[in-house]
């Protein structure tokens, strides 16, 4: 009678998708070893779970124990206090406080290891009834990295070690940012003869090699590779006992064009040249006479935009020459150059006052138009009658800078920007930028400090919140920070102090 009550409940967590024999199994997320992931979870409710308790586990898998990766109980967790968490994720894991009072318990798993690979619940167990969700983990170590300059075709290995004929069998390409379909075959029909999903950006660019199949050969081609090709692709063969998968990474450079130079002033003595080049990997950037001579320059600019290093290089010449600009990328072999003639004669005093004096005068209307600029778009405040929110974090901590509009209005397709105005020494710097774009999926030119530290909440947008939360606090990032709405009807700037302090022990 007790196996039949088992059995029963058993049937009854099935049906509610409670339990791993739920017939799609727990969700797969696939990510790259070393980059970070976010494991989701979210009540259907959207109920407020701040002061309830839920709990992430990684259950016992082979030789594994059962792991204590977060667990959240009334404000309570593994990062401001609690014990308990299992050795190997400690300062990994973090959950996303903010998202609380939506019912979401998601968190974020930093510098992914092999050894996170595994299966993953997400347990509420006070709620009526109690609500678990699973999650499966793989991370992945691509078996053979390939590199190819953009442009050229390049080949992606795959071979069975048997040999054995698949001409009659089915083996799939993903590209795993995204999940992307590359390339299908199941027994003789693919994207290229009629079979349909394929990835738009892979269309008319990925062919097998038909007369090698039967050697067990799924190598794929893909024809004028670009840099948003480079990533991680998978192999599989899913019919296969056991089923084998296999992992290539594809790092597509750019090699660099030639240099732009040009003379950004001239005086009767020197002139100052600049010479700007872009690629990846990065260039090694020099000016040179016509004798050869590496020239002294002033410090190299480095940006990175998407898969690019835009480099920026200036020298001050003095005597009639030709210039070169040399960019060299040692690890493709790859050198380029773009030469300047730069020539100096004698100017009279009238002339010499007269550049002196339109030089002045352009500097001082450049001057007075940049301050209209930065004061339109908020970089400078001229007059500022309240004064900023404080608010006051230990150093690594994760703060939430807030801003909001009071009429709540939906800002997901407005502008806003956070920046942290000049402060002592310091330039103005851009922290955060939203209108579709940001800095998080796309949008150049954030400051260097806040990359991949800084994030906003997609879902709150509509509500009119463009607060933003900035992870593992320094003690550089101390100060007054502005959140402007160039675009609305009546533009609105709001502010922030943030205070980081040392932790005391």
């Amino acid at each position: 009678m007790n196996h039949l009550v088992d059995l029963l409940c058993l049937c009854l967590l099935c049906l509610t998708g409670k339990t791993l024999c739920d017939k799609n199994g727990p969700a797969v997320i696939n990510v790259e070893r070393g980059a970070d992931v976010v494991l989701p979870c979210s009540l259907s409710t959207k109920e407020n779970i701040e002061f309830i308790l839920f709990d992430w586990r990684k259950p016992p898998q082979k030789d594994e124990d059962l792991k204590e990766v977060f667990l959240y109980d009334a404000g309570i967790h593994y990062n401001n206090g609690r014990g308990g968490q299992s050795e190997e994720f400690k300062g990994r894991v973090s959950h996303f406080q903010d998202e609380l009072k939506h019912g979401n318990a998601s968190i974020i798993i930093r510098n992914t290891k092999i050894s996170d690979s595994g299966e993953y619940s997400c347990y509420f167990p006070n709620l009526q009834p109690g609500q678990t969700f699973y999650i499966e983990l793989v991370v992945v170590e691509p078996s053979k990295v390939i590199r190819v300059e953009e442009d050229s075709d390049v080949v992606l290995p795959c071979s069975l070690r048997t040999k054995e004929d698949i001409t009659s069998g089915l083996f799939d390409w993903k590209k795993y940012e995204g999940l992307k379909e590359v390339f299908l075959y199941v027994e003789g029909k693919h994207y290229n003869n009629g079979l349909v999903g394929q990835s738009e950006e892979f269309k008319d660019r990925v062919s097998h090699f038909q007369d090698e199949l039967k050697h067990g050969n799924a190598s794929i081609t893909i024809r004028t590779t670009r840099l948003a090709d480079s990533g991680v692709y998978s192999c599989d063969f899913p019919n296969l006992h056991p089923r084998q998968t296999f992992y290539i990474k594809l790092d597509v450079i750019g090699a660099a064009p030639k240099p732009h130079v040009t003379i950004l002033n001239q005086t009767k003595d020197r002139s100052l040249l600049q010479c700007e080049v872009h690629g990846d990997p990065e260039p090694e950037v020099e000016w040179r006479d016509s004798a050869g001579n590496t020239l002294p320059a002033e410090k190299t600019q480095v940006e990175r935009i998407g898969n690019l290093f835009y480099i920026t290089l200036r020298t001050t010449v003095i005597q009639t020459d030709r210039y070169r600009c040399v960019a060299t990328q040692e690890t493709i072999s790859h050198q380029v150059s773009n030469e300047i003639s730069v020539y100096f004669s004698g100017l009279s005093t009238g002339w010499i006052v007269f550049i002196v004096l339109a030089l002045v005068l352009v500097l001082v209307l450049v001057g007075v138009l940049a301050l209209m600029v930065l004061v339109k778009k908020g970089y400078i405040t001229l007059h500022r009658n309240k004064e900023p929110k404080v608010i006051k974090v230990e150093q690594d901590r994760d703060v939430v800078l807030p801003c909001s509009l009071s009429t709540k209005e939906d800002i997901t397709s407005e502008l806003f920007d956070w920046k942290k105005p000049p402060q002592k020494d310091e330039g103005l710097k851009e922290v955060f930028y939203k209108e579709g774009k940001h800095y998080n999926n796309g949008h150049p030119g954030q400051s260097e400090e806040f990359k991949g530290r800084v994030s906003h909440f997609q879902d709150e947008l509509k509500h009119g919140n463009a607060s933003i939360i900035i992870r593992n606090t320094k003690i550089s990032d101390s100060g007054v920070y502005s959140c402007y709405f160039p675009n609305i009807q009546t533009p609105q700037t709001f502010y922030v102090k943030l205070v980081v302090g040392r932790v005391t022990s």
